[in-house]
């Protein structure tokens, strides 16, 4: 009989423990382990809850809500300051009791990193973003057709017959042809791609000559 009255405190510990855990409440432990008899140790405080305490006997005691701009998130036991968006920047998210701040950046400007921590100028098209968070124009033989991206080379070569035509920040090199080139090579194509039909043709002459002959022959045999 007196064993059965030593265990009450621990079944009277967990009954409470799953009563607090169905009703939901809004601060202290959110995971914990039991801790002898009439104890518990908080692995996790509930969203937007700091921890007070490792162990005791009340759950709902061991972890408190976090103070105005401050939050805290699963992976923390301890509150951290809200980032606060300057300069730049604009308040896309407000600061929660269980997410920090998620800042944006204005217009003519882009995020610096994935966590937009800070702003950079956003280059033009013709310009590329530098190590000082900057940007400058594309230097010679380079450009850039595209928003904050990185110049590229031009084109440096052209196939036969067409010739290089240099670019500038914003455009590539472009190959063209030159006027009596472009007459020569148009020559060329037109003319290997109706050689077939020509040659075709003069066959049919020599062939038609050649049957005109050895018929003129032959009548001349049978006169």
């Amino acid at each position: 009989m007196l064993a059965a009255f030593r265990g009450l405190p621990r079944i009277l510990l967990i009954f409470s423990l799953v009563l607090n855990s169905t009703l939901g409440a809004d601060t202290g432990c959110d995971d914990w382990i039991l801790n002898g008899n009439d104890g518990v140790c908080c692995k996790k405080c509930k969203p937007g809850n700091r921890l007070v305490e490792s162990c005791g006997r009340d759950p709902e005691k061991l972890c408190t809500p976090c103070e105005p701009g401050t939050y805290v998130n699963n992976l923390k036991l301890s509150c951290l300051r809200c980032t606060q968006c300057i300069g730049n920047q604009f308040t896309h998210k407000p600061c929660t009791i269980s997410s920090d701040t998620v800042c944006g950046c204005k217009d003519g400007y882009r995020c610096g990193n994935n966590k937009c921590s800070f702003c950079v100028d956003e280059c033009k098209v013709g310009e590329e973003p530098t190590k000082e968070r900057s940007c400058r124009k594309c230097p010679e033989g380079k450009f850039n057709d595209k928003i904050h991206s990185v110049c590229k080379e031009w084109r440096k070569s052209c196939p036969d017959g067409q010739t290089l035509v240099k670019g500038n920040v914003t455009s590539d090199s472009t190959c063209i042809y030159l006027e009596g080139k472009k007459k020569i090579q148009e020559n060329i194509t037109w003319m290997a791609s109706n050689m077939p039909h020509h040659l075709m043709f003069l066959c049919l002459l020599q062939n038609r000559d050649q049957n005109s002959y050895l018929l003129g022959q032959k009548m001349k045999m049978v006169n």
